[in-house]
């Protein structure tokens, strides 16, 4: 994978830790008023229909940014979410989890990101943070980890100042909690935060240079990621996000390694963990919202399900 790509990857596939910051209790009323008035811009919801004898659930595709376009629930989804008795995120979407996520990305150690990395890469991205944001924020990341530092560069362009905005899996999992129904996660935030464990420091600041210099270049990607998602042609996003691969040997080992862990291990563990919820509850119907990708491609939860003999349907 081309470096510049990976923490672009990111939005797609990895849970948003972004918005660490307090949420209000959910209210009913502001959460549903996001579904009445004007229709959805989602236009082609990433909605599919997952059946095998008694087994029926449902797989939606998220995207992890707080954008305005994506406020309003689709129909198809909401329609689904109904139909459900269980709603399963990547992650319980709570304060409680946010905060232990900001935990994790913290370094233990007393070291700060300003001693680890050159100083020059260090000043370069507090530069590019006060160009986009307006405000000399970068310091506020000098204790996190390298990746989590440069997890949060490929953000700051589209965090919503306002505070008004979600993300598209916050939307679903307090609607599905309105509607009263059994909400939670697939995985632990230990599990997502420790998959970057297999990085060396090395390649982390490799990794960390190289979003940089592309977030630089191409500072309306999440722009372009948002359109391609409510278009909902997952071949057109799928050939976006893999269009930069590159064949240079200085990246190819960092580029295999950091696949397999963000993606294709977890693929194999959501697929585990979906077909024993379903096994051992063919009566309920779940539905699980995870980043886009994990549906998208070779490899993905749908070609794994499709072998073990389910029937995957994109709902239209």
């Amino acid at each position: 994978m081309h470096l510049k790509k990976l923490l672009l990857l990111l939005t797609l596939i990895v849970t948003s830790t972004q918005a660490l910051v307090h949420r209000e209790e959910i209210n009913t009323g502001s959460a549903l008023a996001r579904l009445d008035g004007e229709t959805s811009q989602i236009n082609k919801p990433f909605l599919w229909r997952v059946t095998r004898g008694e087994q029926a659930f449902y797989l939606f595709g998220t995207i992890h940014l707080d954008d305005g376009k994506t406020q309003k629930l689709p129909r198809l989804l909401t329609d689904a979410i109904a139909q459900s008795d269980e709603v399963r995120t990547e992650l319980p979407m709570t304060l409680s989890t946010q905060l232990q996520s900001l935990r994790l990305m913290s370094r233990m150690d007393g070291k700060r990101l300003s001693e680890i990395i050159p100083i020059q890469l260090y000043n370069d991205a507090r530069e590019y943070v006060r160009e986009v944001s307006g405000a000399d924020m970068f310091p506020l990341y000098d204790t996190m980890k390298v990746w989590a530092a440069g997890m949060m560069l490929s953000f700051i362009g589209s965090v919503d100042k306002s505070g008004e905005l979600e993300d598209i899996d916050t939307l679903i999992y307090d609607h599905a909690k309105n509607l009263g129904k059994k909400v939670g996660g697939i995985e632990t935030v230990e599990e997502q935060t420790s998959m970057f464990d297999p990085l060396t420091l090395d390649e982390q600041i490799m990794l960390f240079e190289s979003s940089l210099k592309y977030l630089r270049e191409h500072r309306d990607s999440n722009s372009e990621l948002i359109e391609l998602y409510l278009e909902g042609d997952g071949e057109k996003l799928y050939d976006f996000m893999m269009s930069t691969l590159e064949n240079d040997t200085k990246y190819k080992a960092l580029n295999e390694k950091a696949m397999q862990f963000m993606l294709y291990d977890r693929n194999s563990r959501m697929v585990r963990r979906i077909e024993t919820l379903s096994e051992a509850n063919p009566k309920k119907v779940f539905l699980f919202a995870f980043g886009v990708l994990h549906f998208l491609g070779e490899r993905s939860i749908i070609e794994h399900l499709r072998k073990s003999g389910y029937d995957v349907t994109r709902v239209k």
